[in-house]
């Protein structure tokens, strides 16, 4: 009956965890802005991380295959053909063709566990890659997100500066009309056009810098530069930020994200690896036992007189390596202070991951709640500057006024734009950090 009470319990803490998991998701920029979501599905794979990972995996891979032959038998076999004269043979009429063969197949029997744990040292660091390319695909993707982000950031700046400078260059010709009149001084329409000139170097700047940024995310995901451009985003959407009390709720995933943390379980796959090196060193110097059988023929019989003899056999031998002069001794050593050093580095490494998350948490909280008031005060800008627009159609203000008003509000959708941008950097951080992305 009590089993049976829990299991509402457990329901609604999957439910849950769920939920959280799916609000998180919703909010990660690739699921607010389609055509990242396009560029990523498209070239993810491509990346250049992805595909020196992928030899990575091949080379683990071939050591696996390698080690595994640690366990299976080994067959190995020999042909010689050759000229000889018997000079103790009065009969023989000069050199002879002798040929001689064998085929040994070796199976091992007992080695004290040794090739089993060398056989699962090349499994372990196979697997270990895997990890590492799940790892490196988050921390292409987190950084994808992050330059693409910045890209649509550039692209807005430098159409914000083209704008700005539009108005610019008309701001000095109305001044120009104006001191035809008499009513603004030479000087100052110097210092307009010193001040247009000066915005021309900063659209030259900022076109150079979008196009830096758009050849680094194409080299990045291994794409063409013009597949970039076509998926770029206008803008980063309006966002309504995860509330405080939905971001602490996530405290929840973390004990998961621990257990399935890439960077810790490739630390302890190590550790395996090396207590399996510890058992291979104590064991080197011990007996061990194997099986063969095979077919040899040879040149000499058993009485010494030269002739073929072809014979079959099968038994088991012993190896024993008495003395190495200490080599397995040092060996022991040194995988056990190996041992203790990993063992030590993974106890860091938690700690640090405790730490990590908090602050990725803390991060995220703050971007979350600067957004929402950030958003806030855009959407009581966006008021005022349809305001200024009507008070220019009424001609309260005049075309230097609403322009300066316009270059205002320019500088403040970039802004806004910043604010978005951190925050879905933040949760993307978050999001890899749990590994839930």
């Amino acid at each position: 009956m009590k089993v049976l009470n829990l299991v509402p319990i457990l329901l609604w803490a999957v439910a849950s965890v769920s939920a959280q998991t799916s609000n998180l998701q919703r909010h990660l920029p690739e699921n607010q802005m389609p055509e990242l979501a396009a560029l990523l599905g498209e070239t993810l794979q491509s990346a250049r991380d992805i595909t020196a990972r992928r030899l990575v995996e091949e080379q683990a891979l071939g050591a696996k295959i390698a080690t595994r032959a640690a366990v299976l038998p080994q067959a190995k076999g020999n042909v010689e053909v050759r000229q000889e004269n018997d000079f103790a043979d009065e009969m023989s009429s000069g050199f002879d063709q002798r040929v001689i063969y064998g085929f040994t197949v070796t199976q091992p029997i007992y080695h004290w566990g040794i090739n089993q744990a060398t056989k699962e040292i090349g499994e372990i660091g196979y697997d270990s890659e895997l990890l590492g390319t799940s790892n490196t695909m988050r921390r292409v993707l987190g950084s994808a997100r992050r330059q693409y982000l910045d890209l649509v950031i550039a692209k807005q700046n430098r159409e914000h500066a083209e704008r700005v400078l539009d108005l610019t260059w008309r701001k000095m010709n109305l001044e120009k009309e104006r001191a035809e009149g008499g009513t603004v001084s030479e000087d100052r329409i110097f210092q307009l056009e010193i001040d247009a000139r000066r915005k021309e170097l900063t659209v030259l700047r900022l076109a150079e810098d979008f196009e830096s940024k758009v050849e680094n995310l194409a080299v990045y995901l291994g794409t063409d530069s013009r597949r970039i451009r076509a998926s770029l985003s206008d803008s980063i959407p309006t966002l309504d930020p995860l509330t405080k009390l939905q971001i602490e709720s996530l405290d929840r995933l973390f004990t998961q994200a621990i257990d399935v943390d890439e960077s810790l379980r490739r630390k302890e796959m190590e550790i395996e690896k090396i207590k399996r090196s510890v058992h291979i060193e104590r064991n080197q110097l011990k007996p061990n036992l194997d099986m063969q059988l095979g077919v040899s023929q040879n040149a000499l019989d058993t009485d010494g007189i030269l002739r073929e003899q072809e014979f079959f056999f099968a038994g088991v031998r012993v190896n024993w390596r008495v003395f190495d002069g200490f080599r397995t001794k040092g060996r022991t050593m040194e995988a056990l202070a190996r041992l203790k050093l990993e063992e030590e580095e993974r106890a860091v490494l938690e700690e640090s991951l405790v730490r990590r998350y908090e602050r990725a948490l803390s991060s995220l909280l703050v971007s979350s709640e600067s957004l929402r008031i950030e958003e806030e005060l855009f959407a009581l800008r966006g008021s005022r500057i349809a305001e200024r627009e009507k008070d220019f159609q009424e001609q309260s203000i005049s075309q230097i006024q609403w322009d300066e008003a316009q270059i205002a509000f320019f500088k403040q959708s970039i802004d806004i734009q910043r604010s978005r941008a951190n925050y879905m950097n933040a949760l993307s951080s978050f999001a890899i950090m749990l590994s839930i992305d």
